[in-house]
């Protein structure tokens, strides 16, 4: 099954994909930079996941969701994907992914591992699901 990935940003969108067992990051999806409560996404970002969803043949997508008010507009970022693309959604715990990501690029330039933590983030949350549903 393949299945997209999205760690959610106001400011970029984390992108994994698994065709395989094994998930890996594919990029970001810039976002809005200063977004309202009512414009969660861009419709931009909307798009680009659709032409993802395409290109590869995506059957699922899991979107992971933090806490407080970051959970709220996680969710209304899924809100607005279901009525875009007509597939499952899963939500799955993010809590210190990014921090792992982060463990992860300690090798690369501080302007390097912001855009690249966001990715990264999304593939260590799509590896952990798919190890949990093998």
């Amino acid at each position: 099954m393949n299945i997209l990935c999205l760690d959610y940003g106001t400011k970029r969108i984390g992108v994994a994909v698994a065709i395989s067992p094994l998930a890996e990051p594919l990029g970001i999806i810039p976002n809005s930079k200063n977004p309202k409560l009512s414009d969660i996404v861009t419709d931009q970002a909307l798009a680009h996941i659709e032409k993802l969803v395409t290109e590869y043949a995506i059957e699922k997508i899991v979107v992971g969701i933090s806490e407080g008010e970051m959970a709220e507009k996680s969710r209304s970022f899924i809100e607005r994907l279901k009525r875009k693309v007509n597939l499952p959604i899963d939500e799955v715990d993010e809590t210190l992914s990014s921090v792992r990501a982060g463990e992860g690029m300690r090798h690369m330039k501080k302007a390097k591992r912001e855009g690249n933590r966001d990715h990264l983030a999304a593939a260590i949350m799509l590896q952990e699901y798919l190890d949990m549903h093998e």
